[in-house]
C-alpha cells in the first residue's frame, strides 16, 4: 500500500502556468490552471493601462513583459503615450520649437520646475508658480538668489533677510512651501540629493563650512544635521546625485580640492576623492553621466564605474542638466542644448534675454526662464518664463521598462 504524499513532499513549481489547481465548492469540483487565476487577480476595472503586476510566466493578451525591449508605438499608443513622458521617461530627441508658452512680467533669473510647480527667482523674490500662476512669494533680500535645486521629491532654495537668522525651503509638488532648517550664517544652497524614497538632503553652505541637512519630505518637522563637510573660502562647491543614486561633490574636503564621491547614511557621511584638482564646475541630473571641469566643464563621468573622458564644450557654460544617456541641457548667454551626449550643441529658443534653465523629465518640458518680452515668442505671448514640450521618439517606438521579479515562475507584466 503506498503512502499519501504531503504537500511538502511536492517539488517546487517549476512555473509552468498551465498546470492545474483544484478549485471547490460543495456539490460541484472543476480544474483551474494558474493562468486562468492570474487572469481573474489581474484584470478588471481596477487595473489601469500601464500598472505593472507579478503574473506567471506566460504570453497575455491584455500585458506585455516588463523585459526593456522597444516596441512599435502603434501596436500600444496609450501605454507607449504613458511611458515615453512620465515616470519611465525616455530621453528627448529634440525640441518643439512651436509648442512654447509664456508667462511671467518680471526678469527671471533662475528656474526650476517639478510637475506642475516651478520656483524662480527674481531681484528680492523667490517666487512659486503652480499651474504657471503665482502662488506665493518668499523674501530675498536686496539681491537674486541663483542657487535653487530639485529632487524628485521637492524643490529647495534659502531665503535672505536683512539681519537675524534664515531658513532654507522645501516646495512639495503642490506647491507648498515649508521651512526645514532655520540659523543664522547660511550662506546658500548647493545642492539636494535623495538618500530613500522620503528622505532628501540638503547641503548647505555656511561661513565654517557645508552643512547636511536630512529632512523627511511626508513631515512638516524641521530637518535634522547628520554631518558636515569643511569645504571652506570662496572656492565653488556643488553636489549632485546620479540616477543610481551616487552622490558627487566637487570642492575641498578636508584639506583636498576636487571631484568627491560621498556615501550618506541616516546620520553620517563618508567620503571618496575621485580626481584631485582645482574642479569648480559639476552638472548631473537623471543621468549616470556627470559633467565637470575647472574654468569650463572638460569632462564627463560615468557614475557607473568612475571613469570619466574629455569632452570638447562650447565654452562659458558652467551649470545646466543631464538627462539619460544623451540629453544635456547648459545654462549660458543662451542656453544649448546637445540630444547626441555632446557631440553636437544648438541653442534653446528665442527669448527676449536669458538666465535660467531646466528640463523636467515628469511633464517631458524644458523651461527657460530670463527677460520679459514677445521675441522669439510663436503666438505673441509675453512673459520672463517659457515652456517648451520636447520631443520622443513616441511616434516610431516606445520601450517598456525593465523589471526582474526577483519570483521563480514569477514576471512582471505592464497592462496595455
Amino acid at each position: 500500500m503506498s503512502s499519501k504524499k504531503t504537500i511538502s513532499d511536492l517539488p517546487s513549481w517549476g512555473g509552468d502556468p498551465s498546470m492545474r489547481m483544484h478549485v471547490h465548492k460543495p456539490g460541484s469540483s472543476q480544474a483551474l490552471t494558474l493562468s486562468e487565476f492570474a487572469g481573474l487577480i489581474t484584470t478588471g476595472e481596477g487595473l489601469q493601462v500601464g500598472d505593472i503586476v507579478l503574473r506567471p510566466n506566460w504570453s497575455y493578451p491584455d500585458a506585455l513583459e516588463c523585459d526593456g525591449k522597444l516596441r512599435p508605438t502603434a501596436d500600444f499608443p496609450v501605454l507607449a503615450g504613458k511611458l515615453n513622458i512620465g515616470a519611465f521617461g525616455t530621453t528627448p530627441i529634440s525640441i518643439n520649437a512651436n509648442s512654447g508658452t509664456r508667462f511671467g512680467s518680471t526678469l527671471t533669473y533662475n528656474i526650476k520646475q517639478l510637475g506642475r510647480v516651478k520656483v524662480a527667482s527674481e531681484s528680492g523674490y523667490m517666487r512659486i508658480y503652480v499651474d504657471n500662476v503665482l502662488s506665493s512669494s518668499i523674501s530675498y533680500y536686496s539681491t537674486i538668489n541663483t542657487s535653487v535645486f530639485k529632487t524628485e521629491r521637492g524643490i529647495y532654495f534659502k531665503e535672505r533677510k536683512s539681519t537675524g537668522s534664515e531658513s532654507v525651503y522645501f516646495v512639495d509638488h503642490q506647491g507648498l512651501a515649508t521651512a526645514i532648517w532655520t540659523a543664522s550664517g547660511l550662506v546658500d544652497v548647493l545642492g539636494a540629493i535623495s538618500i530613500s524614497p522620503v528622505v532628501d538632503v540638503v547641503f548647505v553652505k555656511t561661513s565654517t563650512g557645508v552643512l547636511l541637512i536630512k529632512y523627511d519630505t511626508t513631515s512638516v518637522n524641521q530637518g535634522v544635521s547628520i554631518g558636515a563637510l569643511d569645504a571652506q573660502g570662496n572656492t565653488a562647491a556643488w553636489a549632485v546625485q546620479a540616477e543610481n543614486g551616487n552622490t558627487y561633490f566637487v570642492g575641498t574636503i578636508d584639506g583636498v580640492r576636487g571631484l568627491h564621491k560621498l556615501t550618506l547614511s541616516a546620520n553620517s557621511v563618508v567620503s571618496e576623492l575621485v580626481v584631485e584638482g582645482a574642479l569648480v564646475r559639476l552638472v548631473g541630473g537623471k543621468s549616470n553621466y556627470l559633467f565637470f571641469g575647472s574654468g569650463n566643464l572638460e569632462y564627463r563621468l560615468n557614475a557607473e564605474d568612475d571613469t570619466f573622458v574629455s569632452i570638447v564644450f562650447p565654452s562659458g557654460f558652467y551649470t545646466g542638466v543631464a538627462h539619460g544617456s544623451s540629453f544635456v541641457v547648459l545654462n549660458g548667454s543662451r542656453p544649448a542644448m546637445s540630444f547626441d551626449g555632446g557631440a553636437t550643441w544648438e541653442n534653446v529658443p528665442e527669448m527676449s534675454s536669458y538666465r535660467g534653465v531646466d528640463y523636467d523629465h515628469t511633464a517631458g518640458e524644458l523651461v527657460i526662464c530670463g527677460g520679459a518680452g514677445t521675441a522669439g515668442s510663436v503666438n505673441g505671448q509675453s512673459g520672463a518664463i517659457q515652456n517648451n514640450a520636447m520631443n520622443f521618439p513616441s511616434d516610431i517606438v516606445f520601450r517598456t521598462p525593465k523589471i526582474n521579479s526577483g519570483v521563480a515562475g514569477l514576471k512582471a507584466y505592464i497592462k496595455t
